[in-house]
């Protein structure tokens, strides 16, 4: 987009200016200005793009087409991302630090999708992802706090201060166990 402001070109891209119904000399310009614009954007993405707009015959029709293409790859990739965070499960012996960490990328991807989430899914959907063996953790934080839940970088001390306890007769602590990574 920067490039076909740079040439003043994007004013026509995006439908500012219409092509004239009058004037065969407008109409020209206008149509020229629409080739140098289909030119600049196919020139400014890759092969595989290309493709996309080849059959295009306005630099307005392949920015729609390539802006289409690239909603439905970001809806795809959200459905993804939402698919691997409802499957991610701390296996039994699993590293905690490393699935908090999994978990709280798969939302920040999202987030950077623009898909939203409450601090509520967050802290929810990392309780669910838990293996049984913290089922009594997760009982005990929901009746300590139905009314008002941990956040998530809360929810997620409390989770090593668990695990410290159950791995304190190997000395670990806390940080050894998270790699200081798992924050928000």
């Amino acid at each position: 987009m920067n490039r076909l402001m740079k040439e003043n070109l994007w004013y026509v891209v995006c439908g500012d200016e219409e092509r004239p119904t009058e004037g065969a000399a407008a109409q020209k310009d206008h149509d020229e200005k629409q080739n140098r614009a289909l030119t600049l954007i196919a020139a400014s993405i890759n092969d595989k793009l290309v493709c996309e707009i080849s059959q295009c015959r306005s630099g307005t029709e392949a920015w729609n087409r390539l802006e289409d293409k690239c909603h439905s790859s970001a809806e795809l990739t959200t459905i993804k991302l939402k698919e691997q965070l409802y499957k991610a499960k701390l296996p039994e012996g699993g590293d905690l630090g490393d699935h908090l960490n999994q978990i709280e990328d798969l939302f920040l991807k999202l987030a950077q999708l623009n898909v939203d989430h409450s601090e509520k899914e967050v802290v929810l959907t990392t309780m669910n992802s838990l293996n049984n063996s913290y089922r009594p953790f997760v009982s005990n934080v929901l009746a300590r706090h139905k009314d008002n839940l941990p956040e998530f970088k809360e929810l997620c001390d409390m989770l090593l201060e668990e695990e410290a306890k159950k791995h304190s007769g190997r000395g670990l602590d806390p940080a050894s166990i998270v790699g200081g990574k798992a924050t928000r």
